[in-house]
Parts: C-alpha cells; sequence; structure tokens
C-alpha cells in the first residue's frame, strides 16, 4: 500500500473542530477531541499540525509539571529553563509572540494537577489548546468546572465507516472493494483504523496475486482470517 493520509470523515470533523478553534486565538479556550483507541485520532492529529503550524506533542504519564512544561517548549522550539516558574513563563511568552493552537495528544494521562496546570498556561497564554484523549478525557475534564468551562469544541472519533473504508482503500491500495466487502471489514473490525490497514494490505497482496483489481468478500474473507484469525 502507498503511505498516504487518507481524509476520513473523521478527519473532516477534526479539521471542522480546528476552525472553530482558530477563531479562539486571543482567548483562553480549551477544546476537546476524545475516541476509543484505533479511530486514528493522533495521526490525524499530528497531520493536522504538521499542514497547519500548530505546536503538537504526547503527554507522558511519568510528568510533573516542569517536566510537562520543559516538553512544551521543546514542541514550540524553545530552550526549556530548569525552573518551573521560568518555565511557565517563557511557555506564556511563547504563546503571546506566536499565537498557535497548542495540541496536546493523549490528554487522558493528565492527572488533574497537570490539568490545572495546563489551564494557567491557557489562560495566561491566551491560546487555543486541544486535548486529544481516549474516553476517560470527558470524565477527567468534567471533574473541574474551571477546565469544562472553557471548552469552545469538543468532537468524538467514530468507527471507521463503509465509506471510509471504501475511499482507504482506493486511495492507499489504489483498489476498489465491493459493498458487501466493505460492510464485512467493518463489521469485523469494528471500524479499527489499524487494523483496517493491515487486512487491506493483505487483501491488496492476495488481489494483485490474483490479477483482479476489486477485493472481493472472498479475498476479504481471507484477508480478514489472516488478521483476525478469530473472525467468522
Amino acid at each position: 500500500m502507498k503511505p498516504v493520509f487518507v481524509v476520513t470523515s473523521n478527519v473532516k470533523d477534526f479539521m471542522q473542530t480546528m476552525e472553530i478553534v482558530k477563531k479562539r486565538i486571543g482567548h483562553d479556550s480549551l477544546a476537546m477531541v476524545s475516541g476509543r483507541a484505533g479511530r486514528g485520532k493522533t495521526r490525524t492529529a499530528k497531520w493536522y499540525a504538521t499542514q497547519n503550524d500548530c505546536v503538537y506533542l504526547t503527554s507522558l504519564r511519568d510528568w510533573s509539571v516542569l517536566w510537562m512544561y520543559q516538553n512544551i517548549l521543546a514542541a514550540m522550539g524553545k530552550p526549556a529553563p530548569k525552573r518551573r516558574k521560568d518555565a511557565f513563563e517563557a511557555i506564556v511568552a511563547a504563546c503571546r509572540d506566536n499565537p498557535r493552537p497548542i495540541i496536546l495528544d493523549e490528554a487522558d494521562l493528565l492527572g488533574s494537577r497537570l490539568l490545572e496546570s495546563v489551564r494557567d498556561l491557557c489562560k495566561m497564554g491566551e491560546v487555543p489548546w486541544v486535548l486529544v484523549g481516549e474516553e476517560s478525557l470527558p470524565v477527567l475534564m468534567n471533574k473541574d468546572r474551571r477546565v469544562w468551562s472553557r471548552r469552545c469544541a469538543s468532537m468524538e472519533f467514530q468507527p471507521m465507516s463503509v465509506s471510509d473504508i471504501s475511499t482507504f482503500v482506493k486511495e492507499a491500495a489504489g483498489l476498489s472493494i465491493s459493498a458487501e466487502s466493505a460492510d464485512l471489514v467493518q463489521r469485523k473490525t469494528g471500524g479499527d483504523i489499524r487494523l483496517i490497514e493491515l487486512i487491506v494490505s493483505a487483501a491488496e497482496s492476495s488481489a494483485r496475486a490474483s490479477q483482479v483489481k476489486e477485493i472481493s468478500v472472498d479475498i476479504a474473507q481471507g484477508a480478514l482470517k489472516k488478521v483476525i484469525p478469530e473472525a467468522k
């Protein structure tokens, strides 16, 4: 398969959410993007950040406040002071010098203390933060009214649809897929983008070997058995 980024319905929704976010530059706003693992949140966030000059970084479970500040500054391309107060002030200064959205991935790993620090940075830096994470993220944010009340937008990543799968097959593998096959793949994978990539790769190999340009039900079933042996 070709290493292409496919604009799925989730990506389109994310782009619409970011349009709302960009209008909040100059305000202390938070956006929330949540969803189960395997729905393409990280790759979408990284792709968007690269295409649109946003700051992007990934949360770490063992972060201290200072360590988080230093990682944020590194993502901004700024030197990181060794004292927490200095690092905080450096982030605020960088936000004011070059106001742009900050996308913090795997934000569900943040505890309440770190989330409060993000809120403070958001308030003082006056740029919108986009918190991306799994299903526990809304619960975490809802615990602090001062965090929740700053939400300017939210979206939830959904499973890849049958239409998304057809688009992915066409753009990544250069093949077509029957509606029945796409529906079968969607049901058996639950719309998990990682599993779908593996299945489409296996199906592409079979289709090329058979010199056909469409993934039939038989080819799809064979690929499913290779990737998900328990699938029936």
